[in-house]
């Protein structure tokens, strides 16, 4: 329970930086008089540390400080450097100086980054295989409970005390987390326990493999790709003001708690392979939500479900492929598939609204979620 507690809280942070990234930034950079064509390039350039955390990986996994080891005072490295950028963003006016503006922000993507590869390897290293989608979950949860509270909040604080504010909060937050950290013993299980689905180099040209690949990078696109287009939708089709932007971001926030909890309760029971299945029939679904005329708040929540519930599926999957000496290595090259993923369907998303409209935009999404059970069978056969 500690360690799920644990694990909870270490994503809290992530969560409350994801309230601002994905309800937030946008519709405020768009009203500082940045272009569409602008922001889809700067929101994937943001997710480049995310795609290169193998090599933040192989930095944990084989250079430890001393007595220190190699998990702690990198995730303490990676959070000092996201607190004190969000720290420098409160003191900049991106309609006045956007290229420095993206610059530091860049940089606290990657401070991100790092504590976050770190964080997976931890998990990795300590989590017993019954474990696994329990403490997946938890990360989620705890990524989605930071994204609840803190999108309620920043609605109220973007209206009234304005971004700067946000930015501030945000960096409060990683000190808080920093501290945290240096809390909690560090005690990886030994390696011989392990079942090592992908133990050495080689293992990742396996045909199983490269299916989740594919996967990894078709799935995100249509999930993250929706998932940073759907305020934007909202601001701008339906002229939604901030603080609604905030309740909507409660709602998906909330959504996703339950789907990442829903996940770690079926998976047991159903079996990973079926709860992948289920996951992306619930995925494509969810996509469609902003055409169905559904009220925003009860759209919010089911998007957030089918999102937590696909997501945690993802995630547990990658944990067990990740067991071994190379965790936080091979947990980082699963995720790279994801982040490129997530940084092709930002960088497309908004792009295309011009072109085929919102509707054409979902609709393209759930037909690519949908077209992923294709590779289910290939990719699961290690673990059924």
């Amino acid at each position: 329970m500690r360690n799920l507690a644990f694990f909870a809280l270490l994503y809290f942070v992530q969560g409350a930086a994801l309230a601002y990234i994905i309800n937030f930034q946008k519709p405020y950079l768009a009203g500082q008089g940045i272009s569409k064509e602008t922001l889809g390039l700067f929101t994937s350039l943001l997710l480049i540390p995310f795609i290169l955390k193998v090599f933040l990986g192989m930095l944990s996994d084989r250079v430890p400080w001393g007595k220190w080891g190699s998990r702690k005072p990198y995730m303490t490295l990676g959070l000092a450097l996201f607190a004190a950028c969000y720290f420098t963003l409160s003191t900049l006016a991106p309609g006045e100086s956007f290229l420095l503006f993206a610059i530091v922000t860049w940089l606290a993507s990657l401070g991100l980054a790092l504590f976050d590869t770190c964080a997976d390897g931890w998990a990795v290293d300590v989590a017993e295989d019954h474990q696994q989608s329990s403490i997946q979950a938890a990360m989620v949860g705890g990524k989605s409970l930071g994204l609840i509270l803190m999108s309620y909040a920043f609605g109220v604080l973007a209206e009234s005390e304005g971004f700067r504010t946000i930015f501030l909060v945000i960096a409060t937050l990683s000190a808080f987390v920093l501290l945290a950290v240096w809390c909690v013993p560090y005690r990886p299980r030994q390696r011989a326990q392990r079942a090592e689905l992908v133990g050495h180099w080689r293992d990742l040209m396996r045909g199983f493999y490269l299916c989740f690949a594919a996967f990894g990078v078709l799935y995100s696109i249509a999930s993250f790709g929706t998932d940073g287009l759907v305020t934007l939708h909202l601001s701008e089709a339906l002229k939604v003001g901030v603080r609604q932007i905030g309740d909507f971001g409660v709602a998906r926030g909330m959504g996703a708690l339950l789907g990442a909890g829903l996940h770690a309760y079926l998976a047991h029971r159903l079996g990973l392979k079926r709860a992948q299945v289920l996951a992306l029939l619930a995925l494509g679904a969810g996509i469609l939500l902003p055409l169905s005329g559904l009220p925003i708040l009860m759209a919010a929540l089911f998007w957030g479900m089918a999102w937590g519930f696909q997501e945690t599926a993802y995630v547990t999957l990658a944990m067990r492929f990740a067991q071994g000496a190379w965790s936080a290595t091979f947990f980082a090259i699963a995720m790279i598939f994801s982040n490129l993923g997530t940084s092709i369907g930002e960088g497309l998303a908004a792009p295309l609204v011009p072109l085929i409209g919102y509707s054409g935009v979902f609709m393209a999404f759930a037909g690519l979620a949908w077209a992923c059970l294709l590779l289910v069978p290939w990719m699961m056969r290690p673990v059924e």
